[in-house]
């Protein structure tokens, strides 16, 4: 290789000239978000996300149009972080009953300070109302602590870090962290490793709201160095994945109390059985429609009369209506396989129980089974619509006041359950899908993921159960 001291000093000058020149070239055709008007040259990146119609935006490109190319964030942070991303402690001086509203407003401060944020800038810049929405939306979304015993790891973490873990190391993230204290600092030291810097970086940045933290969740490979944060988030399925993220911030916005109120670092399930403390609450979204209450108050505890319980989703794929064996003595298999074709559709307190002709008119003209994760029904009202479409019968009901229909409905013992038979404990019904209904299938909660809202259940204990007796009844013959 030549070098500069080498040459003629007019030489070398031009040659300086021109290898400034050509850094400036590529800053300046580094397509910027920020520019208006075509870039002359467009990467693959750019290119699938014009096709695919999603937004598209590029960390590094952005830097070298707007900071001369160091690969820097908004307050001089440097994303790839240092000693501080992967070591420390951290103490808020909480105490229990803690809340994800408070996880995730301790976890912003502790970015803050990994990331050198001038106090006096933290409230401002970092714990700002988006980013707290957008920190509970996804930790809804995990499902981590309040949905399992992974206690203080609501996004599933899976960091080895030692003096943090109680108890074994997973890396898939079932895992559980000492206190409070350590699974924020476990959370923020995650988000600064060098394949999850993305996240730190949006999350100190003051001009980012959930919609874009969400973005940067999703497209990872948009920044150098960056890996997936879960496997549900990797090609093909990025585009739906994202829009899920923005499902479930769009429910923490409408329902933020009873989200970010929600209990975490207890035995419990919290979010299964509704556990909040919304006086510990920090921030009042415009438009949030929850309920006022404290500890004593679920999540749907105002919801009576339908459906009001919230349950334990079964995990992996849902059952097919094939998966119902046997002959069905009591000619039901029918309504499962209806009702099953609502999944992946969303719950709706109080859908379905207007008039089943006109409600699946009005599915049918916009979209019908077409448009799945948009909220259609809610329990009751499932298996209402399921009654007509299986056996064109309006029987409308909800969950109290199911033996106001004797005859369609005759009440059984749970133990008597056959495939498509309604299992019913106060304030939820499900369809049975095994004899003695061990597993059903049925709408469950608003508050879980889109794809879990309307699926597979087991291990419920009943208090009764009803068997469809109108037209249509009999012996099914079904081929299985």
């Amino acid at each position: 290789m030549i070098k500069l001291r080498r040459l003629p000093h007019k030489l070398a000058n031009l040659s300086r000239i021109a290898t400034l020149l050509l850094c400036a070239l590529l800053c300046i055709h580094a397509p910027s978000v920020l520019a208006d008007g075509p870039a002359s040259n467009i990467t693959d990146d750019e290119a699938n996300s014009i096709n695919a119609k999603t937004p598209y935006f590029s960390l590094e490109q952005w830097q070298c149009a707007n900071n001369g190319g160091t690969v820097t964030t908004t307050g001089s942070v440097n994303v790839t972080g240092g000693s501080a991303a992967t070591s420390g402690s951290w103490n808020s001086g909480d105490q229990p009953p803690y809340i994800l509203e408070e996880f995730a407003i301790e976890t912003l401060k502790d970015l803050a300070a990994k990331n050198n944020v001038p106090a006096a800038n933290v409230a401002t810049q970092v714990v700002t109302q988006e980013h707290v929405i957008a920190l509970i939306a996804f930790m809804f979304g995990e499902g981590g602590d309040i949905n399992n015993h992974d206690l203080f790891n609501p996004l599933n973490t899976g960091i080895n870090a030692p003096d943090l873990i109680n108890g074994a190391h997973s890396v898939s993230g079932v895992q559980s962290f000492k206190s409070f204290d350590a699974g924020v600092e476990a959370t923020a030291r995650t988000m600064m490793l060098p394949t999850q810097n993305r996240l730190a970086a949006t999350l100190i940045n003051q001009n980012t709201n959930a919609q874009q933290f969400m973005e940067a969740l999703t497209y990872y490979q948009r920044y150098s160095g960056n890996a997936e944060w879960a496997a549900a988030s990797m090609p093909p399925n990025q585009d739906s994945y994202y829009q899920q993220r923005l499902v479930l911030v769009s429910q923490v916005r409408s329902r933020y109390a009873d989200i970010a109120g929600l209990q975490m670092g207890t035995p419990a399930k919290e979010q299964l059985e509704n556990l909040t403390d919304k006086s510990k609450l920090q921030f009042h979204p415009t438009g949030d429609t929850s309920a006022p209450g404290d500890a004593s108050n679920s999540i749907v505890a105002s919801q009576t009369g339908t459906c009001s319980s919230a349950n334990s989703l079964a995990s992996g794929t849902p059952a097919s209506c094939s998966s119902a064996t046997g002959q069905v003595s009591t000619g039901n298999l029918a309504l499962l396989c209806e009702a099953e074709k609502f999944d992946p559709f969303g719950y709706l307190w109080g859908g379905g129980h207007q008039d089943p002709e006109k409600f699946m008119s009005n599915f049918n003209a916009t979209g019908g089974f077409t448009q799945p994760f948009k909220q259609v029904v809610d329990c009751s009202g499932l298996e209402t619509v399921a009654i007509w479409n299986a056996y064109h019968q309006k029987v409308i009901f909800t969950t109290e006041n199911m033996t106001s229909f004797p005859q369609y409905l005759r009440r059984i013992d749970p133990s008597q359950a056959q495939p498509g038979d309604l299992m019913r404990h106060p304030g939820h019904t499900e369809i049975a899908m095994d004899a003695g209904g061990k597993e059903t299938f049925g709408a469950h909660t608003d508050h879980a993921l889109p794809k879990d809202q309307i699926s597979v259940a087991h291990g419920q204990t009943w208090t009764d159960t009803y068997t469809y007796i109108g037209p249509g009844a009999g012996t099914s013959t079904k081929s299985l």
